[in-house]
């Protein structure tokens, strides 16, 4: 039967007098006129009224409501709404989440994918402790603890991959492995040096922010060692006795001696200015600039005495 076709149905008698016959017009027909409703019941209602008027009404809507259905759903894919639609769950990384009563998001340190991708897990962890076993609410909000380059790489997850957080975190690891491959080592420590308008605590902080991201970590003795190693001698000669305290302690002391060499109370040892005291392979200081080494004549012979006059 063609869709522009009326069909008859007879519907029960009310009167003897006349029966009472609702017409049914085909959803195509009329689809042109209905207007997008976002309340569904309405439509329907709407839809009734139109087609039979208010005297009659339906016994079984399944049919008409199977056909409003599908309209809807054309008219949303024509409108464009099907990206609000089920195309919107395929862009979520987790489905089926539901998120606590009285949660509220940890203020998260941003990884920007530049720093070891392992410590930032371990900073996550512990920021979401209480949900650990929440996989879906993990896989979630780490997106909250993202930045930049990385935000980008959690959009690119596909969610057929990401089934546990446990995925998730094999992925971040296996993406910015190379974080990890590159960390300082200990010779990029022994070649740091305090510059000239910065505290002895500020160059110690910034030689043990760098002292925490060699793999692996170092003994604490070690630590000491190498950090009073790149101290100016000023701060070494009273420093290296106390190789077998702790970084804090050694951190105290090199302090106190600043303090006494700006005051006064301690003399400054004479050449220890930076600019001309940094160290190269060897361990030698370099020449200042136009310094030169006194080459004596005589191949290596001292040049001979003249004779006084008479």
């Amino acid at each position: 039967m063609g869709q522009n076709v009326q069909q008859a149905v007879p519907l029960p008698v009310y009167s003897d007098a006349r029966p009472v016959i609702h017409t049914v017009v085909p959803p195509a027909a009329y689809a042109r006129h209905i207007p997008h409703y976002e309340d569904q019941n309405h439509m329907y209602q709407t839809v009734d009224s139109t087609v039979a008027g208010d005297e009659v009404r339906f016994e079984d809507f399944r049919e008409v409501k199977e056909n409003m259905q599908l309209l809807e759903k054309k008219f949303r894919d024509l409108e464009g709404d099907h990206v609000f639609g089920s195309a919107a769950k395929e862009m979520c990384l987790v489905s089926g989440l539901v998120i606590p009563a009285k949660f509220k998001t940890p203020d998260f340190d941003k990884y920007k994918g530049h720093t070891c991708p392992k410590s930032h897990l371990i900073m996550y962890y512990r920021k979401m402790a209480a949900h650990v076993e929440d996989d879906k609410l993990m896989i979630h909000c780490f997106q909250d603890s993202l930045s930049g380059a990385s935000s980008k790489w959690y959009l690119s997850l596909d969610q057929n991959r990401i089934r546990s957080f446990q995925d998730l975190s094999d992925a971040f690891i296996k993406h910015y492995k190379y974080n990890m491959d590159m960390a300082p080592d200990r010779r990029q420590l022994q070649s740091m040096f305090q510059h000239d308008k910065e505290s002895f605590k500020e160059y110690a902080q910034r030689w043990r922010e760098l002292a925490s991201q060699v793999e692996p970590p170092l003994a604490e003795k070690e630590l000491a060692e190498l950090f009073i190693d790149t101290v100016q001698p000023q701060f070494y000669e009273k420093m290296v006795g106390s190789a077998s305290l702790g970084f804090s302690e050694l951190v105290a002391i090199g302090a106190r001696v600043e303090y006494g060499v700006r005051n006064g109370k301690l003399a400054a040892v004479v050449g220890t200015s930076n600019a001309n005291q940094k160290k190269f392979s060897g361990g030698f200081p370099r020449k200042k600039e136009g310094e030169t080494n006194v080459v004596t004549a005589g191949q290596g012979r001292a040049p001979p005495r003249r004779r006084p006059q008479q």
